[in-house]
């Protein structure tokens, strides 16, 4: 998905804004408004993902402590540095989503 958006964008950077007809930019607007559409489903299923995975890392981190289990704790220390990587993973997205609206805001000035 994300091999799809960077060609994307790159469609976009090597785009003549000023030679587009009316049904040119039509046409983008919709194909914009598409993929802006799908990058905010994704971004909400990785942000719910990473407060799912922090909140079982924090009580199952909790539960290892409480019971002076080492075995569960390195378990939570996994499920938090996979919640780093799914936030990191959010963030490339949020760049991605910045990056559209900037051709967002072109096209609405044609």
């Amino acid at each position: 998905m994300e091999k799809r958006f960077r060609d994307y964008i790159r469609h976009f950077e090597k785009l003549d804004f000023d030679v587009l007809s009316e049904e040119e930019v039509d046409q983008e607007k919709e194909e914009i408004g598409l993929h802006v559409d799908i990058l905010q489903h994704e971004m909400l299923r990785k942000i719910i993902m990473t407060m799912g995975i922090f909140v079982c890392a924090c009580v199952i981190f909790s539960a290892g402590i409480i019971a002076n289990v080492l075995f569960v704790d390195i378990i939570g220390i996994v499920m938090f540095i996979g919640g780093i990587v799914m936030a990191f993973s959010y963030k490339e997205s949020k760049d991605v989503m910045g990056k559209l609206c900037v051709f967002v805001d072109k096209l609405t000035m044609l």
